[in-house]
């Protein structure tokens, strides 16, 4: 992966971009996901026989048009226990964190190289994963805003905003975003999918 696929990681920060895009709410960098999901959703749903891929992929876009897709993801959300007003109020339910940082970037330029692994290990650090088993994991914690490849950037401008349970664990995390992220003359231009999905 060169690039997050969202432009969240974490927990609580994953989902609320979901349900963004479910509920019409699509904002900046929702884009990569949106097609990521209906290209390999409408691949297995060719596979599995239940429509043609270029019928299934504009099923699968009206159903996210017309609400059905949220609306299904609502009743999944409360058959399994979770808030039945979650697709209404999923914003009332979802955890944030008490410290919110920007990331700046530290000169002008276009993103030109992302370390996915390293933003991973970011959001672990801050808790948002398990360093060991025993570890518990802080739903509130994580990135957001993260600029995608090829974004052009003003020195200073945010590369990301850090979700954290402490100042300590922001001014970590905002340096160790700022590593991960390269700003440079150009930027190579990302493929969604490498290969042939089979």
């Amino acid at each position: 992966m060169d690039q997050p696929l969202a432009p969240a990681l974490g927990n609580a920060l994953d989902v609320a971009v979901v349900m963004e895009v479910l509920t019409g709410e699509q904002g900046a960098g929702q884009d990569r996901l949106v097609d990521l999901t209906v290209r390999l959703g409408a691949a297995l749903l060719a596979l599995a026989g239940v429509a043609p891929e270029a019928e299934a992929a504009q099923r699968m876009r009206d159903s996210l048009a017309s609400g059905a897709a949220a609306e299904r993801f609502g009743k999944m959300v409360a058959r399994l226990g979770g808030p039945p007003d979650f697709l209404e109020r999923w914003g009332a339910h979802l955890p944030t964190a008490p410290v919110v940082r920007a990331v700046p970037a530290p000169q002008g330029g276009v993103v030109s190289a992302i370390d996915g692994r390293a933003l991973g290990e970011v959001v672990v650090h801050l808790g948002g994963g398990r360093l060991v088993q025993a570890d518990r994991i802080d739903p509130s914690v994580g990135l957001s805003a993260t600029l995608a490849l090829g974004a052009d950037v003003a020195a200073g401008d945010p590369l990301a905003q850090v979700h954290a349970a402490s100042d300590s664990d922001a001014a970590a995390a905002v340096q160790a975003v700022a590593a991960a992220y390269t700003v440079g003359e150009a930027a190579p231009v990302p493929d969604l999918i490498r290969g042939t999905v089979v």
